[in-house]
């Protein structure tokens, strides 16, 4: 099925194997520094993966086609280690194959094939570990019944089953249009490809020349697979404990490169495994409600209120948790039951009703929500009530301004109507004689009579 690379004469030092790795990818596919650092650290690991005890996945999508997917998938299974590449497969002969071959197993097209088939999704889920990677099944044998009744070789046939072990551990990479389901993301480096702009190029698979790295590849596995398998445990902060798990035997490898290889896989693990790339989970459950009292600025409410603040959100948290319904009060509490939080009767001034306290959530916080997610989300919600504050600024000013607006308009009014009586009462008053007292007719003091 594939052809073994003979190793290289001389070893070259890791961190040069890399950036020849790098400098390959770069060339035919459209990368992020960080995502190309990552996948060559992975082609290099699929030499050496039997030395730790986790597998790393990548899992590529794309919105549509034509974004580079089969591109990429050339590339690396040109590089990887004894590459078995299928645009379909039944899970049968996924894990004969990983159990015959022990490949690098490369599935494209995966949107055609993989949803609703969840026999494939669990062996691809449980094949990333080496003390789990193991399917059952039961396996029919034809013998021979001898005159005696005795089953040999020879006389009738007859069958008898047999339970068989088939290992699923080894690297793999599977691509699709769409969504990687969330079991297998959880699992894999997560590559999401883009059509690339007009003006950036790339060189076409034709010029694809892979053969010295494959030999230096070979050359390392042989020389310092000793290496690999004796180093310590190495954990990247800021990611869960499923993701560091996975991400453990490339750190491993970036520790032994040396240089810049270890900053430059964590800064590629805490971007690929943010959770906006995920779908909402348990943590986003738990971090919906503690952005309602958040926002709410309380440390209990009744269940009511909660549901409203959570809807009126309006994160993804409704359609994962909810049933792709808005929450009402008995969705909430048959979601939280699983994390052990229940609805109590609770006082809020003169009223009592169920509700809940910040406090129930301090044990799910710790456990489920990492730190990463919890300094995200505690971003994005100072940025809401920044927003929101200049929102009611905004909203206070234009009142205000509208207020001023129909002063003014009342005093115009008000002015017109005094202005208007103004007239009339001069237009009134224009033809009485203002002059008619006559100094003659009315004589001074002086001059009347006494007694008059």
């Amino acid at each position: 099925m594939f052809t073994e690379a003979v190793p290289a004469t001389e070893c070259l030092p890791l961190s040069d194997i890399l950036e020849s790795i790098k400098t390959v990818i770069h060339k035919h596919v459209i990368l992020d520094d960080g995502v190309s650092s990552a996948l060559a650290l992975w082609v290099v690991h699929t030499y050496v993966y039997t030395a730790r005890e986790a597998v790393a996945y990548v899992a590529i999508e794309s919105p549509e086609k034509r974004c580079g997917k089969s591109t990429l998938i050339s590339v690396l299974s040109a590089m990887a280690c004894r590459p078995i590449v299928a645009s379909n497969i039944t899970s049968g002969a996924i894990f004969t194959a990983i159990e015959e071959h022990s490949p690098t197993l490369f599935i494209d097209e995966a949107d055609t094939f993989l949803a609703g088939n969840s026999a494939m999704r669990g062996i691809l889920n449980c094949g990333n570990t080496i003390r789990t990677a193991f399917v059952l099944r039961s396996v029919a044998t034809r013998l021979r019944r001898s005159a005696t009744g005795e089953a040999t070789e020879g006389g009738k046939a007859v069958s008898r089953k047999r339970v068989v072990r088939y290992s699923c551990y080894c690297p793999k990479v599977v691509a699709l249009i769409g969504t990687v389901p969330e079991t297998i993301a959880d699992r894999s480096i997560v590559v999401r490809m883009e059509r690339k702009n007009t003006t950036q190029t790339v060189l076409p698979l034709s010029q694809l020349d892979v053969a010295e790295i494959t030999a230096q590849c070979a050359r390392f596995a042989k020389d310092c697979a000793y290496l690999v398998e004796r180093h310590e445990i190495v954990r990247i902060e800021g990611i869960n404990d499923r993701a560091a798990d996975t991400y453990e035997p490339l750190a491993v490898l970036a520790e032994i490169a040396g240089g810049e290889w270890p900053g430059r896989l964590a800064a590629a693990a805490q971007s690929l495994e943010s959770p906006l790339a995920k779908v909402a989970s348990g943590s986003e459950l738990v971090l919906a409600v503690l952005s309602a009292f958040a926002m709410r600025g309380a440390d209990k409410m009744f269940t009511r209120n909660l549901v409203q603040e959570i809807n009126q959100s309006g994160r993804d948290v409704n359609l994962a948790c909810f049933g792709g319904r808005p929450a009402n009060e008995f969705s909430l509490a048959k979601a939280l039951r699983c994390y052990g939080i229940r609805p109590k009767a609770i006082r809020i001034g003169c009223d009592v009703s169920k509700g809940y306290c910040v406090a129930d959530f301090r044990g799910a916080r710790e456990k489920y929500v990492t730190t990463a997610e919890a300094q995200q989300r505690g971003a994005e919600l100072t940025e809401e009530i920044h927003l929101g504050g200049e929102a009611r600024a905004e909203a206070e000013r234009l009142a205000k301004q509208r207020a001023e607006e129909r002063r003014l308009e009342k005093e115009k009014d008000l002015a017109d109507v005094f202005a208007m009586a103004d007239k009339y009462r001069h237009a009134s008053g224009s033809g009485e004689d203002d002059s008619a007292e006559d100094d003659g007719d009315v004589p001074d003091d002086d001059e009347q009579e006494p007694g008059s």
